[in-house]
């Protein structure tokens, strides 16, 4: 169904991630792939595992908080494999307590815990903001132009359930900066849906919950158990999710099934927030 098409992904060479997901189901599917990552040594693996499988994988190191360097590697990028019909802005992250600090049995002796706007530093702060919500802004100005050109394409942008609910207190594996970036992202999403529609590009955005990715398994395995579980008790499906839940929402907007849906968050969290 995606035969002939280009998809660019961000942040996709981590086999655990959601990213590296999305860029399997894509191929699986006859998308050829572009694939970026600041980790040039598991980019060259999953280039080779994906080429393995037969998928057609161009792959591309860079730090998508530098503009400068992100506008580089996309515009040698679209010289050597031609315009991108697909782009998932997944590249992302978020602040994370130490193993120690999770260990804690009790929360009031968590040390800093929680990461919030009062005992944020500012380097940090710059930080989740540029790796999450300037990185979908400079990769998708990038990207939009050859897309207007042809008069199409798909976006599709990686937010967050904390960025449509908030970060609470009790969640030490995220933080209010990330909150509001991913909030933001959803904004982003929404105002190029009202700027693109005129060209036929969908702009389309996906909010994952606790997810069984390498970042999810890393909570799981660090937590005090009695608080994981009470985080499962609180999703009402009372289970986290898998990685190839949200690829299989992500091929669903990568294709012309969901022409007519644009502008929307589409929550991926098994119940945990629904607006």
């Amino acid at each position: 169904m995606l035969k002939g098409k280009k998809a660019l992904i961000t942040g996709a060479a981590h086999p655990q991630g959601i990213g590296y997901a999305i860029a399997q189901k894509l191929a699986q599917h006859g998308a050829s792939l572009v694939i970026t990552d600041l980790d040039a040594k598991l980019l060259a693996e999953t280039k080779e595992t994906f080429e393995k499988s037969g998928f057609e994988v161009y792959t591309s190191q860079f730090d998508v908080t530098d503009f400068q360097e992100t506008k580089s590697a996309i515009e040698q990028a679209l010289k050597d494999v031609g315009p991108i019909d697909i782009l998932v802005n997944n590249v992302g992250g978020s602040y994370r307590v130490s193993k120690e600090e999770m260990a804690y049995t009790h929360k009031e002796l968590r040390p800093h815990a929680f990461t919030g706007i009062l005992n944020i530093d500012i380097d940090r702060w710059h930080q989740l903001i540029n790796v999450n919500l300037h990185s979908a802004f400079y990769v998708s100005k990038l990207i939009i132009p050859s897309m207007i050109e042809r008069r199409y394409g798909k976006i599709i942008n990686m937010s967050s359930v904390v960025g449509r609910k908030g970060a609470p207190k009790e969640e030490t594996f995220t933080s209010a900066p990330y909150a509001i970036a991913k909030a933001g992202v959803v904004a982003l999403t929404r105002q190029l849906a009202l700027e693109l529609g005129d060209y036929n590009i969908n702009v389309n955005c996906i909010a994952p919950g606790l997810i069984r990715s390498g970042r999810g398994q890393m909570a799981q395995e660090n937590m005090n158990p009695e608080d994981y579980n009470a985080i499962i008790r609180q999703i009402p499906l009372q289970r986290i999710g898998e990685v190839r839940e949200v690829a299989d929402i992500a091929y669903c907007l990568a294709t012309d099934m969901f022409s007519y849906v644009t502008g929307q968050t589409i929550d991926v969290n098994g119940g945990t927030y629904f607006s």
